[in-house]
């Protein structure tokens, strides 16, 4: 989904996220996941209180009702989707809805269980930063940890007729998201950064690849709840696979929070 008339940028941005958070929803998988992930932890959620944070149109607010919590407060800041969220759980005096900056938000009471899904498709892209900086300690927090793999290819693997080293070689330096279409993991991946409630981000500086075969960098997301896998891009197709063309052997990729989000920064070396 796409807005094809003019209008000014703070409107455009807002409906921007709007539209693609609709999108989320069409990842059945990616729903499923998550709710297979509560029920898993269900003990924390009776007659607890719990915050859904970036709630969206609040399912996990829903769900975590009926897994026996006595309150939930479903934060979103996105002022098109609170107008959504406060009209789809309007029936539920249980549920708080509350349009704020997750950062921003302080509950008067001690909470039991954070839900979220903070993940972007480069694992620290959205919002992860904002459970990092929480201003409140929730006793758990659903799901807390993930993984950004990186795997190989050659471009004769891939076949496709269209994305070439030529057009490849104009996309020096730059992270694309469904450049092609991939419907297996590569064999050969490793850990380029991780991320836990309890530690947050870990990357090195500069990630050395030149034990590594292939032109055709993938990157991908897993998720984690402690040592339990959840979901990955492949699985839930919520978020992007990330390609990058190969021009050396060493790259750095880090995140800087910029105040709404994380600027992502990737260059070879």
């Amino acid at each position: 989904m796409e807005i094809l008339n003019n209008i000014n940028y703070k409107k455009f941005s807002s409906i921007s996220d709007f539209l693609a958070f609709i999108s989320i929803y069409d990842d059945d998988n990616r729903t499923n996941a998550w709710k297979k992930l509560m029920l898993r932890y269900s003990d924390y959620f009776k007659n607890g209180v719990v915050v859904e944070l970036g709630a969206g149109f609040g399912l996990f607010s829903e769900f975590a009702l009926e897994l026996g919590a006595k309150k939930v407060y479903a934060v979103e800041r996105n002022r098109y989707l609170f107008n959504v969220l406060k009209e789809r759980l309007s029936r539920y005096k249980e549920i708080k809805v509350i349009n704020e900056n997750a950062l921003k938000f302080i509950p008067k009471e001690r909470i039991d269980v954070v839900i979220h899904d903070f993940y972007g498709s480069l694992l620290y892209d959205e919002s992860l930063y904002v459970l990092d900086n929480l201003k409140f300690k929730p006793s758990i927090v659903i799901p807390n940890s993930g993984k950004l793999k990186l795997g190989f290819f050659s471009l004769k693997d891939i076949e496709d007729k269209v994305v070439n080293h030529s057009v490849l070689k104009q996309l020096k330096n730059l992270l694309i998201s469904d450049l092609f279409v991939i419907e297996n993991k590569p064999e050969l991946t490793i850990d380029i950064a991780t991320w836990s409630f309890s530690e947050g981000l870990k990357i090195d500086k500069i990630i050395d690849i030149s034990k590594f075969e292939g032109e055709i960098l993938l990157f991908y997301l897993e998720v984690f709840h402690n040592n339990d896998f959840v979901c990955d891009a492949f699985e839930c197709q919520n978020w992007s696979l990330v390609f990058a063309y190969r021009v050396s052997n060493r790259f750095f990729l880090k995140f800087k929070w910029s105040g709404d989000f994380c600027k992502v920064y990737f260059s070879f070396v």
